[in-house]
């Protein structure tokens, strides 16, 4: 009798087990298509799996861009070398064209800008400075034009202010732009008021107007 208890017991036991299994869940694959995953290789294209959805890939840090290089200069002692013999060259040009003339610089006026005026990477050199003429109330700019070769600086350019007189200038975007200004029929000698400006390159080894 006690075994068949036991025999009844058994029976409903596994009965109650193979019940249990066959209502156990079946494990659901993951779908990419709603965004569900356990890996990256769950997620389409190149998205990736993140606490089980598939999202875009973090964007990647842009590296920084070093800045342009400037362009080397030439010594100090060179510019100041190169700028003093291109004045003494011209003073002394002016007194052979006009015996009774003489030049006198006033070097507080002096003023430079550096930049690359051909597109070579080389920093060139425009400089003014004031002068006056002996004996007289007479006085102007005048604008000297370098370009670097070599590491030394090269005289392309030494031109009196244009038909009127030199107003400022600049180096920029490849080429060097001049400010000049000019008489109105009502100026005065001493006041031009008529403002104009043009654009120089280098070319080979002179200055040449930019079209």
């Amino acid at each position: 009798m006690a075994a068949r208890g036991f025999l009844f017991s058994t029976a409903i036991a596994l009965g109650l087990a193979a019940c249990a299994a066959a209502e156990a869940p079946v494990p659901v694959l993951p779908d990419a298509r709603a965004g569900q995953c356990h890996k990256d290789s769950d997620c389409k294209g190149d998205r990736i799996c993140e606490q089980g959805s598939c999202t875009a890939p973090p964007p990647q840090p842009v590296e920084p861009q070093a800045p342009p290089a400037a362009a080397p200069l030439v010594s100090a002692d060179d510019e100041k070398a190169a700028l003093a013999a291109a004045i003494a060259g011209y003073i002394a040009q002016s007194k052979q064209e006009a015996i009774e003339t003489s030049l006198i610089e006033s070097e507080e006026f002096r003023k430079l800008v550096r930049g690359d005026i051909n597109g070579d990477g080389l920093a060139d050199l425009a400089a003014s400075t004031l002068f006056a003429i002996e004996g007289s109330n007479t006085d102007f700019q005048h604008l000297f034009v370098f370009q670097q070769r070599e590491g030394k600086l090269v005289l392309i350019d030494s031109s009196a202010a244009d038909a009127g007189k030199l107003a400022d200038f600049d180096i920029a975007g490849g080429h060097l732009q001049v400010s000049y200004l000019d008489y109105a029929e009502e100026d005065s000698r001493c006041c031009p008021s008529l403002e104009y400006s043009k654009q120089f390159v280098a070319a080979g080894d002179k200055l040449v107007l930019r079209n």
